[in-house]
């Protein structure tokens, strides 16, 4: 009853043109060879034809490929944010070390973007600005179990969510998916939530320890504190078995055989912990940008600015840290250009909705 209400709704909008809802077990079967429909439960479904998944990696390295072309742009890896410092000029100092040839250069800015993931939240407190404070980041580590069988991967061809358990977390809302990296099918399963002290993949134990500080340690006992049932299955899932996983996957493909299955650690999703009503904290699941006061300096907190918002993020970081400083006519042009539905409401306007869709699926290698 719960997936044809969210269909009835969903179809009436012209975003979800096109949805499809069945409880029919052939119809489903079709949609999804693998996904059990044989046993006596009642199962429903809804179906949306387009969709497409953005490998990060190879996008970056496309972005590179084209931005490496401007003298003005250059790329520096194996560095380390020592501190950062406003001076009385409105510009920032950057102590910057470089880790291969241990030297320490300090570089002056106008502005500064930290989108550095898990990393964040350790460099925006070096920023030391006044709308950084009572900010901390909750943890949470991610695992899935990968099939690069082909005789499976050519089987299933569309990402399929479930619902996440009652006391899971949104993030761990279970699906199966169909992914293709580097020209190579894989399947993959979960997310497997749990609870770990590290920001990054590679990062310390020590993370989360070395991001508490005077000024946010209230918010972050508060929320550790309100969020208990969170925190425990958290780290019960920290030791859940392999074999606990696997019967997981059964759920939603009932044959599937270990021999075909790998755990895999992804990576680490570091959640916003804020200050909330003057006293406490609150944790949230989205993404958010904190900035300084005077818009010279951005931070994008929060798990996780993919597919879904990374766009729309940034749209924000340039529109209020550059519009002033290029003129609010000529700013609004380019994007526009680059982006035709910016500033606009397609669920309102169905013609520019089709135009735009219609470019989109094109541009992806949509079959329309």
């Amino acid at each position: 009853s719960f997936l044809k209400k969210r269909y009835e709704a969903l179809s009436k909008t012209l975003l979800f043109k096109g949805i499809q809802f069945s409880q029919n077990k052939e119809t489903i079967k079709k949609w999804a060879p693998l996904i059990d429909v044989e046993s006596n439960h009642e199962i429903a479904m809804t179906k949306y034809d387009f969709g497409s998944d953005v490998n990060f990696e190879s996008l970056s390295h496309e972005m590179l490929k084209i931005l490496s072309k401007n003298k003005k742009f250059s790329v520096h890896t194996h560095h380390e944010i020592k501190s950062i410092s406003q001076k009385n000029d409105k510009t920032w100092d950057l102590k910057i070390h470089n880790i291969k040839k241990d030297q320490t250069v300090l570089v002056n800015a106008k502005f500064i973007f930290i989108g550095a993931g898990g990393s964040t939240i350790h460099l925006l407190q070096k920023s030391n600005i006044k709308n950084q404070i009572g900010y901390g980041g909750f943890p949470v580590n991610g695992e899935w179990l990968i099939c690069k069988n082909p005789t499976l991967t050519k089987k299933h061809f569309s990402k399929i969510y479930g619902l996440a358990g009652p006391k899971a977390p949104p993030m761990s809302a279970p699906h199966l998916d169909l992914r293709i990296i580097n020209g190579r099918k894989q399947l993959m399963f979960g997310p497997f939530a749990s609870f770990t002290f590290k920001f990054l993949k590679t990062g310390s134990y020590l993370d989360l320890v070395k991001s508490i500080k005077v000024r946010n340690i209230i918010p972050m006992l508060h929320v550790f504190i309100s969020n208990l049932n969170l925190l425990s299955y958290l780290i019960k899932e920290s030791i859940n078995s392999y074999k606990n996983k696997m019967n997981a996957l059964r759920e939603f493909y009932p044959s599937a055989s270990e021999k075909d299955w790998k755990l895999e650690t992804a990576g680490k999703r570091v959640q916003i912990i804020k200050p909330f009503k003057k006293i406490g904290g609150k944790l949230e699941f989205g993404t958010e940008i904190v900035w300084s006061d005077d818009r010279s300096l951005a931070a994008l907190l929060g798990a996780s600015p993919g597919a879904s918002t990374s766009v729309y993020s940034m749209l924000n970081v340039i529109e209020k840290s550059l519009k002033g400083r290029i003129g609010s006519k000529t700013w609004e042009n380019k994007i526009k250009k680059m982006a035709p539905s910016y500033n606009q409401d397609l669920s309102q306007k169905p013609s520019l909705f089709t135009k735009t869709r219609q470019s989109t699926y094109r541009t992806l290698g949509f079959k329309i």
